[in-house]
């Protein structure tokens, strides 16, 4: 049986992706005190992705760049950072520890 999706549906769908994914990063910004790192990088594609020019608090969790298997790797600030471009999560050990599992 084959299912027709109109155009509509589509962006309902979208639409309704959206907020689930803005709910959860709300979540995360709230929560993330509470979870371990395992469960952390299990939905590490939902953390604020690491960006130049912005200040960052000391224990902030961000994604930056992807592992070998192409999932999200997450860094936790490990002080108060100003993010420069030139001064990477993976390149700023003094600032930002990696999360492994």
């Amino acid at each position: 049986m084959t299912m027709i999706i109109t155009p509509a549906e589509i962006s309902d769908l979208k639409f309704n992706a959206q907020i689930m994914r803005k709910a959860i990063e709300i979540i995360l910004e709230y929560n993330h005190d509470n979870m371990d790192e395992f469960a952390m990088l299990e939905i590490a594609e939902f953390f604020e992705p690491w960006r130049p020019g912005q200040n960052y608090g000391n224990n902030t969790v961000l994604k930056y760049g992807v592992d070998n298997n192409g999932r999200a790797v997450l860094y936790v600030t490990t002080r108060n950072v100003n993010s420069t471009e030139n001064a990477t999560p993976d390149k700023t050990p003094n600032s930002y520890a990696k999360m492994v599992p």
